[in-house]
């Protein structure tokens, strides 16, 4: 009889397994790094995008920082942000720049 610890086990693996399978894609019809990488890290964000609460979304692009400072110019591949409190100051599809 499985345990509870062994059923976690076996989701973290399945997960794991799944997220493996989905970026290993891109590799098999091109070399290109940073394509392959993208469909990791897209892959990655749709795992989050169900496994975490609505209000919450998952995101690409920069972290702007507060009033009076640079904009942002580091391009973040994941972020999650809490959309429902904090405006996307700037938004294409799911590539965004949001406050801190």
């Amino acid at each position: 009889m499985s345990t509870p610890s062994d059923k976690r086990s076996e989701f973290r693996k399945l997960i794991s397994d799944h997220l493996a399978a989905r970026a290993a894609l891109f590799r098999t019809v091109t070399s290109n790094t940073t394509i392959s990488g993208t469909g990791h890290e897209l892959a990655l964000g749709e795992l989050f995008r169900d496994l975490i609460p609505r209000r919450y979304e998952v995101l690409t692009g920069t972290i702007v920082p507060g009033a009076g400072t640079e904009t942002g110019n580091t391009q973040v591949d994941l972020i999650f942000s809490d959309t429902h409190n904090s405006p996307v100051l700037v938004r294409e599809g799911n590539l965004a720049a949001v406050l801190p």
